[in-house]
């Protein structure tokens, strides 16, 4: 080989290597930098996966944009700092089928049904949800049902808040406001006890709501006895308060199956799902503000009865696919990781969890759950209030090494199948939360096998 040769070799050599390492430099930037700040920083614990993921962040502000970018399989979704408020789900379970990193970024995403919001399903190598704000505020919160859903795949929640059941203080009732207001209910029903949810599949308009529903302008829970003046708004009622950019119909069109005094938004019939986990009714009215364009706003209120009754006591709707029992996380199939975040179970009742392991009634799958916690101490934490659990363990395997456990009347820990190995955490049982006979446990073994720090 002459050395004429042997140069250009050597050149062509040296090109190839400064091509692949400008490359390598431009991917390390585009996928670490868009990553820095907030929960994730330059030692951050999630490095690994977000290399693996390594795609440009999409953002979103509003729900319908981030049911689209899930359903189209973005890999990387950032709720926006300006993210429409209240930050709703109305829709159907949506499942993930494809790798992604969904960041919070401190907005509190509402579900709107009794069923979970996302589920992840099988063939999912990764999905990891967590939250960027220096506030860690954001959360997914059911009031009325579970929060996430893992079905096979691989998901880790690596901070924020995961809460099912109503919170403390949901009793936004609005004054001053005086536009009529448009109410729908299952198969025209007007009490809980007349509904038939495993089989009513639309609403119908009532013709009279002023003594029926109240004006909100946030969450409202009636926890006991009636509200004063409205007879839909009885014990264990929950309404989920929403906004809209809208127009009422001035006139009907049986094409597009639009009724005069129907509201339409962006110019489409509003349609609400009516299944067994839907709401039970829902009203709307005008609330005397306008968007920046001039369009009016609309409050549209979603009504849910018998609330904790049904998270109790929902078994006989399950085979009308009814997601029961309720969990901030239920899991399945597959495989879940905590590593840190707050899960709190505000049910009350028994039946409840933070978080469920069960067997998949389709297949008889199982599925395991890490839990540990990254970082400092204090960053798991795990609350069931009144006699709901912690972590309920039916089937498949649970790993424990770190995190906080409290509960009240409830068993902080259920083991009814299934492994549970515990190797660090803090347990407490609240057993003076309660006068009443049958306060639980710290850990109830009724079935299945428990390791404590190595020892069966």
């Amino acid at each position: 080989m002459t050395k004429k040769v042997q140069k250009i070799l050597l050149i062509i050599f040296l090109t190839a290597l400064i091509i692949a390492l400008m490359a390598a430099s431009f991917l390390y930037a585009s996928t670490y930098g868009r990553y820095s700040g907030g929960a994730l920083s330059d030692d951050s614990t999630y490095d690994d996966t977000i290399e693996f993921i390594g795609t440009e962040r999409y953002v979103v502000r509003t729900p319908e944009e981030l049911n689209d970018a899930i359903e189209n399989g973005y890999s990387y979704i950032q709720i926006a700092d300006d993210a429409e408020q209240p930050f709703v789900i109305t829709t159907d379970v949506q499942d993930v089928s494809t790798n992604l990193v969904l960041d919070l970024n401190g907005t509190v995403v509402v579900r709107n049904s009794r069923n979970p919001m996302l589920n992840v399903s099988q063939g999912v190598s990764v999905v990891l949800v967590y939250d960027s704000s220096n506030a860690q505020s954001g959360a997914f919160y059911n009031p009325v049902g579970s929060a996430l859903q893992v079905s096979g795949g691989t998901m880790t929640i690596g901070s924020g808040n995961y809460e099912s059941g109503p919170r403390d203080g949901e009793n936004n009732i609005a004054k001053g406001i005086s536009s009529s207001i448009t109410l729908y209910t299952r198969e025209g029903v007007t009490e809980p006890a007349a509904v038939a949810r495993a089989a009513d599949d639309e609403y119908e308009r009532l013709t009279t709501a002023a003594t029926q529903v109240p004006y909100i302008n946030g969450n409202y829970y009636q926890e006991t006895g009636a509200l004063s003046g409205y007879s839909f708004v009885t014990a264990d009622t929950f309404l989920i308060y929403t906004r809209e950019e809208g127009t009422i119909a001035d006139a009907a069109d049986s094409e597009e199956n639009i009724a005069e005094g129907d509201l339409l938004v962006d110019d489409r019939k509003l349609t609400v799902p009516c299944n067994v986990a839907s709401c039970d009714f829902y009203y709307y009215y005008a609330t005397g503000e306008r968007a920046e364009n001039g369009t009016d706003i609309y409050a549209v209120v979603y009504g849910y009865w018998d609330v904790k009754e049904l998270a109790e006591q929902g078994s006989s709707l399950e085979s009308a696919g009814l997601q029961w029992p309720y969990a901030a996380i239920r899991m399945t199939a597959g495989e879940g990781f905590v590593r840190g975040g707050n899960f709190v179970n505000q049910f009350d009742v028994a039946n409840t969890y933070g978080i469920l392991t069960e067997e998949n009634s389709k297949d008889g799958a199982t599925g395991s759950l890490v839990v540990s916690e990254t970082g400092r101490a204090g960053t798991t934490n795990f609350t069931a209030r009144g006699e709901a659990v912690c972590i309920g363990c039916w089937e498949g395997d649970v790993a424990i090494s770190g995190g906080n456990f409290s509960s009240e009347l409830g068993n902080t820990i259920v083991m009814s199948g299934g492994t549970l190995n515990i190797t660090a955490g803090n347990f407490n049982k609240n057993a003076a939360a309660g006068a009443k006979d049958g306060n639980g446990a710290a850990i109830s073994m009724q079935d299945g096998a428990l390791t404590i720090a190595g020892t069966q």
